[in-house]
């Protein structure tokens, strides 16, 4: 009960202190009301507990404020509310109604301090990724908390004696607990524990140096942690050194600071979890939208397409040093060129892909734009073209087999322009892009692109052809090797062909207008991988002439019995047709073929055999008369 005239004077100061807790949540809760909406009622994604957590978080808390606002000044509302439920409540102010104030002012601390700790635990939870050891323990602290806060909380109440004040119309409390700075010490010592948890989860993470332990901890929120514990032990010192009037206003306002950073924690948390989206997740509007789903999209195929013909091409570079370690220098330092850019192609890719989806990971519009700024988005032409002219050189490899089989200068020459116009097309494309001229690099690469087509298409067809010309002029076994050749040549270059296709065509068809649509996205695809299939189509076809050597080795040999004849005549393009096995080897032997003959004559003493040897390709040539076998009898 308040009797001296300094503490009277103390009271009068305090009662008006008691509305400035209602009137920040209430501030507090206009600035904030857009956030609510979106975040809150307007997101849906959060669910229906998140949306109780918040409402007995802040509604709550803002009742129980405006009511305890109510308590504290008494009469003065009679001059303002004529007539109104507020002026009729005060009126009836007593002795019973302090002690209700008193039990509903101790049960909203209690929910309150439930509610901003659990949501507490909930983020401490997710940031030790659902650990099951983790959660036993925060359960046990939680409930320990719970327990020892409604226990104190219940003591603190009943201990509590409010009294009426006829004069002031209000309620008056005298006396202090002991207990109260119990009730205060296990909130901070709870509080205290939460934020030694963030410390063990950020120093429990793998990190290079010891200062990335204060940038870890900022990304978890140890800032609001820290800050509720320093608002509460405040509030716990003010109890222990300050009166009870003081410590009742102290404990309204560290209540609403509380409430305050709470409402801001959860907000935040329900702005930033669109992963459990049922739907689709939208991470742009209109423009950008498309960005992110085109151009990032296609760098995320193109790069998966890359890495997957990657290893193809180890593959058969291990399969070409196994079995081709006499070839000649030329061809193996052709090899293992390739080998190298291709490898450097894909480290490209792997740079492009980090900086991509790790750098830029939380800008996708940034990210997105880096395929018109960044150099090693721009150096992926050149990487193409470089790897282009690797296999122009297996394609002179085709020109010189095809310059072997048709003596046609008309048609090899424009070939060899070809490709060596289409390497040149990419370098000034390349310079181009780098000089910011957009129209002129459109220009030069669709030049390049239809280039690369037309050589491919110019080059497998004419081979076809002149395949399928020579083999009807050669015997049934070099014809089969050429038909093996023929279907070769189709299988390394069809894919490629229609991959330059499909890069030509998309490259020059869609909106000009807009950057991002599905023929960029075919483009970035098409463009990364078909140098690899230019890579994958010359290593195949160097490896497999094993297979056709093997192939024409079992019909090298001819027999023939019953004194039958067995011959042929290779055409003077016998030679001619070995330049697909020799490789770029400038020493070409003829085909050979070992020739058996056996004359077997039944007579009355004997049998005798004859056996004829080696014979060259078109040489072996037998006469069947009656004389020649006397004179080989004799």
């Amino acid at each position: 009960m308040v009797t001296t005239g300094s503490s009277m004077k103390e009271f009068i100061d305090l009662r008006f202190f008691s509305a400035i807790p209602f009137t920040m949540a209430l501030y507090e809760h206009l600035i904030t009301f857009d956030d609510e909406i979106r975040t809150i009622w307007g997101n849906p994604n959060a669910r229906w507990h998140s949306k109780l957590v918040f409402v007995s978080n802040r509604y709550l808390t803002e009742c129980i404020l405006c009511f305890t606002a109510v308590q504290r000044h008494g009469n003065d509302f009679e001059r303002y509310s004529v007539r109104s439920f507020i002026c009729t409540y005060t009126r009836r102010l007593s002795a019973h109604s302090c002690l209700q104030f008193i039990w509903l002012y101790g049960i909203g601390c209690v929910i309150f301090s439930a509610t901003s700790h659990f949501i507490m635990v909930l983020r401490i939870y997710r940031l030790w990724d659902h650990r099951t050891g983790v959660v036993r323990n925060l359960t046990a602290m939680f409930a320990v908390f719970i327990s020892a806060t409604i226990i104190l909380g219940v003591f603190v109440v009943k201990t509590l004696q409010p009294t009426y004040a006829q004069t002031l119309r209000t309620c008056v409390l005298s006396t202090k607990p002991l207990i109260l700075e119990a009730l205060f010490g296990v909130t901070c010592c709870f509080d205290l524990a939460l934020v030694l948890f963030i410390v063990f989860n950020a120093m429990d993470r793998p990190r290079r140096t010891s200062v990335a332990i204060v940038s870890e901890l900022q990304q978890d929120g140890v800032g609001i942690f820290v800050m509720l514990f320093v608002i509460r032990l405040a509030n716990m010192l003010v109890a222990i050194f300050c009166d009870i009037s003081i410590s009742f206003v102290s404990t309204t306002t560290s209540w609403t600071l509380s409430t305050i950073v709470n409402a801001r924690f959860q907000m935040r948390l329900e702005g930033l979890v669109p992963a459990r989206a049922v739907g689709p997740v939208v991470m742009f509007e209109d423009e950008d939208h498309n960005e992110g789903n085109y151009i990032l999209g296609g760098w995320d195929l193109a790069i998966s397409a890359d890495l997957l013909l990657q290893g193809a091409l180890f593959a058969q570079f291990a399969h070409y040093t196994t079995l081709y370690k006499k070839d000649t220098i030329a061809l193996r330092l052709f090899v293992y060129g390739l080998l190298l850019l291709t490898t450097l192609k894909t480290v490209q890719a792997i740079t492009i892909l980090w900086v991509q989806n790790v750098d830029h990971f939380m800008n996708p519009f940034e990210a997105a734009g880096l395929f018109f700024t960044l150099r090693i988005f721009q150096m992926n032409l050149v990487f193409a073209a470089i790897i282009a002219f690797c296999k122009s050189h297996v394609q002179m490899f085709y020109c010189h087999r095809f310059w072997v089989i048709s003596r046609k200068l008309h048609v090899v020459g424009p070939m060899l322009a070809l490709f060596l116009f289409g390497l040149v097309a990419s370098f000034v494309a390349t310079a181009y892009e780098f000089a910011q001229h957009p129209i002129l690099q459109a220009r030069w690469i669709a030049a390049h692109l239809a280039t690369v087509l037309v050589g491919d298409l110019v080059l497998c067809g004419s081979t076809a052809y002149s395949l399928m010309k020579t083999s009807r002029q050669v015997l049934p076994e070099t014809a089969g090797m050429l038909s093996a050749i023929l279907r070769l040549t189709i299988q390394s270059a069809v894919p490629a062909v229609i991959c330059a296709l499909i890069n030509l065509v998309a490259s020059q068809s869609g909106d000009a207008n807009q950057n991002a649509n599905v023929s960029s996205m075919l483009a970035i695809i098409c463009n990364n991988a078909l140098p690899k299939l230019y890579a994958v189509s010359a290593l195949y076809t160097l490896n497999s002439r094993q297979n056709i050597r093997l192939a024409r080795s079992h019909g090298q040999t001819t027999s023939s019995s019953d004194g039958g004849r067995r011959s042929g005549r290779r055409g003077t393009h016998g030679q001619h047709n070995n330049i697909e096995l020799g490789g770029l080897s400038a020493h070409n032997r003829a085909i050979e073929v070992h020739t058996q003959v056996q004359t077997i004559q039944h007579g009355d003493d004997a049998i005798t055999v004859f056996t004829n040897g080696k014979a060259s390709m078109g040489m072996v040539m037998e006469d069947r008369s009656e004389n020649d076998l006397a004179s080989l009898k004799d």
